[in-house]
């Protein structure tokens, strides 16, 4: 269930704010540590006004909140809200268990909620802490930790997915690394999803907005069937994957959720034996990790196996099977405009692992392929293997003759700027259509919008035909698609 935190001053911010988060909000949590002058009568109003189920929250500093006085006080003040029956309050699991007990006793229809907050990590051994926190007179048992990397997050997955199979856990993974855990909540039996109406009201580091977890993520039709597709690179931030896949799902009937995992290159190890462990169905490969993770798959597509560089995984029973949609891509979309690859003479800039990939399909297709790099060692170590040609960017620049009829980008902006910014491609000297390919895109919620890069402004100003990163994107996705559906 979505679970909107309301982080207010006072009864009219309150009540703006649940005004937002109604329509797309489950249960109301009330936090009223954050109130300047906690009034009763204000709060028994908002108990009134609110239509769905509420959790009153009067958190302590030492757990993370902001109540101001002493925990005499606080504890009374809690009393008190229990008179307004709240469907649940939020006990932090240090309180005082003989008052909790009585506070039980006195209003048992009132689910209480026994919470453990951990801000600096994710202990090594969750099951001691969580035998801390569980009591049979609490309903649910809530844990916040603060993940460090990707690993934290996935070994607190795991956990929350075995106690949910006999407790009533609610669970969250703090910070960026985190951030996943809150649209997984559902899949690995966590009974909350916490998120905020805006950026601005987080009440916890990583918190999503309700509408992210709503429209992108879909939270609400999420369950423990949901097989979870994923991102895994560093950074993966600009990537729009989850606006792509996750708007695929509905449309190809899958139940389905695609999430973006920043995976550190020192942790890619550990990482993937954790991912085995959670019900992960399929990944794309982003930088740096598109020939690193090769010896951790169990089988590779020829092409893949080809050129050891994959972007594209799909899990079939405990085994991963490795793909390279970038090469797919490449070549598909030069072909629909271009016709016969056959005999093109075809620039790359760039010698990463995108590069060589589209590189091995057009030179599979009987094209002339270049690669331009700055460290010419990587593309001629491509070379000796598959063919081609190779040139350096001071080279490239003293060209007297451009005999190519495609130019590819896939130098990220930062690298492209730094080898190509006083480059002038030449206007094209026959009737013969010339094409210029970006495969870098500026990240937009709007999967149709064109991304216009200094390298195709410069493309286009000279008379060619211009692909941009977005419509790239867009075929190798629906080429992974494919792979994993088909």
């Amino acid at each position: 269930m979505r679970v909107a935190s309301i982080i207010a001053e006072d009864l009219s911010s309150a009540q703006k704010q649940i005004k937002i988060a109604a329509p797309v909000a489950d249960i109301i949590e009330l936090r009223l540590d954050y109130w300047q002058t906690l009034n009763l009568q204000e709060v028994a109003q908002l108990r009134h006004e609110v239509t769905v189920p509420i959790i009153f929250t009067l958190r302590k500093p030492s757990q993370g909140g902001h109540f101001k006085g002493s925990e005499e006080e606080r504890l009374s003040l809690i009393n008190q809200l229990a008179t307004l029956s709240p469907e649940y309050l939020d006990l932090e699991f240090d309180v005082d268990l003989d008052w909790a007990l009585t506070l039980h006793a006195q209003y048992p229809s009132i689910q209480l909620i026994r919470s453990y907050h951990d801000f600096k990590e994710t202990p090594e051994d969750l099951e001691p802490l969580f035998e801390r926190v569980y009591h049979p007179a609490f309903s649910l048992y809530k844990m916040a930790v603060y993940a460090n990397n990707i690993c934290d997050t996935l070994r607190f997955l795991i956990f929350l997915r075995t106690k949910a199979q006999k407790h009533r856990v609610i669970g969250m993974a703090m910070g960026e690394y985190g951030q996943v855990s809150r649209i997984l909540a559902p899949v690995v039996g966590s009974e909350f999803s916490y998120g905020s109406i805006d950026t601005e009201n987080t009440a916890a580091p990583g918190q999503l907005t309700l509408e992210e977890l709503t429209t992108i993520y879909r939270v609400q039709t999420l369950n423990r069937d949901t097989a979870i597709y994923a991102l895994l690179g560093d950074p993966v931030v600009h990537s729009r994957g989850h606006i792509f896949h996750n708007a695929a799902f509905p449309r190809l009937e899958q139940n389905a959720v695609y999430v973006k995992l920043r995976v550190d290159a020192a942790v890619l190890h550990q990482a993937m034996q954790l991912l085995r462990q959670l019900p992960f169905a399929g990944f794309s490969i982003t930088m740096p990790h598109k020939e690193t993770i090769v010896p951790f798959v169990d089988r590779l597509a020829d092409d893949a196996k080809a050129i050891g560089i994959i972007n594209t995984i799909k899990r079939q029973g405990n085994l991963y099977y490795a793909f390279n949609t970038d090469s797919r891509a490449g070549a598909v979309l030069l072909h629909a405009k271009l016709g016969r690859l056959h005999g093109q003479n075809i620039l790359i800039l760039g010698a990463g692992g995108s590069a060589k990939a589209i590189a091995f399909a057009l030179l599979s297709e009987g094209a002339q392929v270049t690669l331009c790099n700055r460290t010419l060692q990587r593309a001629q170590d491509f070379n000796r293997e598959h063919g081609g040609d190779c040139l350096s960017f001071a080279a490239l620049f003293t060209l007297t003759e451009f005999p190519f009829t495609a130019v590819i980008n896939t130098l990220p902006g930062a690298a492209y700027a730094e080898q190509c910014e006083n480059w002038v491609i030449p206007k094209p000297q026959n009737s013969q259509l010339h094409v210029a390919m970006d495969i870098v895109y500026s990240f937009s919620k709007d999967l149709n919008q064109a991304s216009i890069t200094p390298f195709l402004e410069m493309a286009d100003h000279a008379g060619w035909e211009c692909i941009s990163g977005d419509k790239f994107f867009n075929e190798q996705a629906l080429q992974q698609l494919q792979i994993w559906f088909v």
